[in-house]
């Protein structure tokens, strides 16, 4: 199993949000506030469906909704 930990994740002034996705699971690592890094694991069997939009509006923007059988991530 490969681990990764986002360190030096920190960009001033940005929400950043770090997805990992390895053979059944997928690592999502965030920054929450200047103090606090969530990682979570998630399991690609509990993925029910999933969409990616890339948008260009003067300023690129990706947003990826993952649903899962009981909850959807944003």
């Amino acid at each position: 199993m490969n681990v990764f930990y986002p360190k030096n994740m920190f960009v001033q002034d940005e929400n950043l949000e770090i997805y990992i996705f390895l053979e059944s699971k997928i690592l999502r690592g965030r920054i929450i506030d200047d103090t606090i890094i969530e990682i979570k694991v998630l399991s690609f069997r509990d993925i029910k469906g999933f969409t990616c939009e890339c948008i260009n509006d003067g300023e690129f923007c990706n947003k990826l909704t993952l649903e899962f059988i009981n909850k959807i991530l944003q």
